[in-house]
């Protein structure tokens, strides 16, 4: 997406009015923190929220288990050397890009989807995905 007159509050949000109606929204902070731009009335009114963003914040090196699920996570340019490692801790989801005109990437979008229910095609704990979920009726079974 290109916008001419994006900066960091802008694309944030942006990128939290864009997740989804269940998605949980988490800010990965390292050198660049995250935080500071939520308190300003622009996320506020691009988020459309009446009050506070409800946000979690996850510091560079201090991950989580698990996250919650599903899940928007949102990571500055300047912390573009941890998004091969935060994806290698939580795969399954989607990276996208924020850019503006001149093409800079203005903020990094990591969108994990929904967990797969146990018995549901997918290994419990997995992403729900076309590739997980079965063949049908017809379909042969696999050796592991």
């Amino acid at each position: 997406v290109a916008r001419t007159d994006s900066d960091l509050a802008t694309a944030v949000g942006r990128g939290i009015r864009g997740r989804g109606p269940d998605a949980h929204v988490i800010l990965l902070n390292g050198q660049a923190n995250l935080s500071g731009a939520l308190a300003g009335p622009v996320v506020q009114l691009l988020a459309q929220t009446a009050g506070p963003v409800e946000v979690e914040t996850i510091q560079a090196g201090a991950w989580p288990e698990r996250l919650p699920n599903p899940v928007r996570v949102l990571v500055a340019p300047e912390d573009l050397e941890l998004i091969p490692t935060f994806h290698a801790r939580y795969p399954g989801g989607q990276w996208q890009v924020i850019r503006n005109l001149y093409a800079n990437p203005l903020l990094y979008i990591y969108d994990l989807p929904p967990l797969a229910p146990a018995g549901a095609g997918a290994p419990a704990g997995q992403p729900a995905s076309p590739f997980n979920s079965p063949a049908g009726p017809d379909a042969a079974p696999r050796d592991p």
